[in-house]
C-alpha cells in the first residue's frame, strides 16, 4: 500500500514538475490563458492588475477554487488555489499533509519551512478549538518553499496555509508567486496611494 501511495505522489509530483502549476505559466496574459484553454470567470480590475476566478485545464483533486493575479506589464504574477470549506482538525491536517507532501516532493523536502504553532497564552487549545484558534489568529499552520527564480522559471515562492473565515469553517490555500510579485505589489500600492 505504501508503494502505491508513493507512486501516486511521484506521478502527481512529476506532472507538476514539468508543467507550470495547474497548466499555467508565469508571465501569461489573460488572452494567453484563454488560448491555452483556461476559462476566465468573474474578474476584478484595479489600476493595472486584474484578479480573476478561473477554471484551469489542470485541476488538483484536493483544490476546488482558483484565482490568478495578472499585471498588465508582467503578466501572470500570482496563482492561488484553495479548498472548499473544511470542518474538523483531522480533515484539515489530512488534506494539508497530502498537499504539503506533494509540494515537498516536487520542490524539495529540505527547502520546506513549516510553522505549526499556537500562542501559548491562547485559551483556544485543544482539537475542539482548532478552527476557532486559526480564525482568532492564535494558531498558525503553514509551510513555504523559497526558490531562486530564473528567466526560464520565474517561480519565487510557494506557500500552503490554513485560514478560517469563521469559528467553524477553514480552508487550505496554495499560493504560487513569481519573482515579479514584489514589483507588482509595490507599484500597485504606490498607484493606489496616489489615487487616494
Amino acid at each position: 500500500m505504501k508503494k502505491v501511495a508513493l507512486l501516486v505522489v511521484m506521478f502527481i509530483g512529476f506532472h507538476f514538475l514539468f508543467a507550470g502549476p495547474f497548466g499555467l505559466e508565469f508571465g501569461w496574459t489573460i488572452n494567453q490563458m484563454k488560448e491555452s484553454g483556461v476559462r476566465i470567470g468573474e474578474s476584478k480590475r484595479e489600476v493595472f492588475v486584474t484578479m480573476s476566478a478561473i477554471e484551469p485545464r489542470k485541476k488538483h483533486v484536493e483544490l476546488d477554487n482558483y484565482i490568478t493575479t495578472v499585471d498588465d506589464e508582467k503578466g501572470l504574477v500570482h496563482m492561488r488555489a484553495y479548498t472548499d470549506g473544511l470542518f474538523s482538525e483531522s480533515e484539515i491536517r489530512n488534506t494539508y499533509n497530502i498537499l504539503k507532501g506533494q509540494l515537498s516532493f516536487v520542490y524539495g523536502w529540505d527547502n520546506e519551512i513549516e510553522i505549526d504553532k499556537i500562542d501559548w497564552n491562547s485559551n483556544l487549545h485543544g482539537p475542539e478549538n482548532f478552527i476557532r484558534s486559526i480564525f482568532h489568529g492564535d494558531r498558525k499552520l503553514l509551510s513555504f518553499w523559497e526558490m531562486e527564480p530564473t528567466e526560464e522559471n520565474p517561480l519565487w515562492m510557494i506557500i500552503i496555509s490554513v485560514y478560517a473565515d469563521s469559528d467553524s469553517v477553514a480552508y487550505i490555500a496554495v499560493d504560487y508567486f513569481s519573482r515579479d510579485i514584489e514589483n507588482t505589489m509595490k507599484n500597485y500600492y504606490e498607484m493606489g496611494a496616489a489615487v487616494l
